[in-house]
């Protein structure tokens, strides 16, 4: 579902957008590490066809990323990263984890550099909410795409 080309560019592009926008907020007093786990998650992703070992890293780096950026613009990353790990996982079961304990890891990174008060608690419930809705709108995609392939197969046949 997420293409592999989509991959090669928004990871990159996004790690940029949130280094540059870390640094210029001046929200990260630690700009090398910020950058090497970007390079090392970025790294992985393009490694990953050759080195499918990689894939099981990625969580780790995206989380240094996170925390040493300090900015909530990380989100779209951990989406793509559960799509991306969920992709070849037919059942809701195998995925919905997976995706909650990605959440779960936003959410605790984040909370490390917010303050901790309602408003703070109530997003991190709406975060996990809407990873859920995620795994649902995948999983309604990717069933309507086998009806619709075994439509054509019986209506060719």
């Amino acid at each position: 579902m997420l293409s592999y080309t989509m991959k090669m560019v928004i990871f990159p592009l996004g790690c940029l957008l949130v280094i540059l926008s870390s640094y210029v907020l001046r929200l990260t007093p630690h700009m090398a590490t910020m950058s090497l786990s970007a390079t090392l998650l970025v790294a992985s992703i393009y490694g990953e066809r050759r080195y499918p070992v990689l894939r099981k890293f990625q969580w780790i780096f995206l989380g240094i990323f996170h925390y040493f950026s300090e900015l909530n613009w990380c989100n779209m990353l951990y989406y793509m990263l559960i799509i991306s790990m969920i992709q070849d996982k037919p059942r809701l079961a195998q995925t919905l984890p997976i995706s909650l304990l990605l959440m779960l890891q936003y959410t605790l990174i984040r909370l490390s550099y917010v303050p901790v008060d309602t408003y703070a608690l109530l997003v991190s419930l709406f975060d996990l909410l809407t990873s859920v809705v995620i795994i649902f709108l995948y999983h309604t995609l990717i069933n309507s795409e086998v009806e619709k392939r075994r439509l054509r197969e019986k209506i060719g046949s």
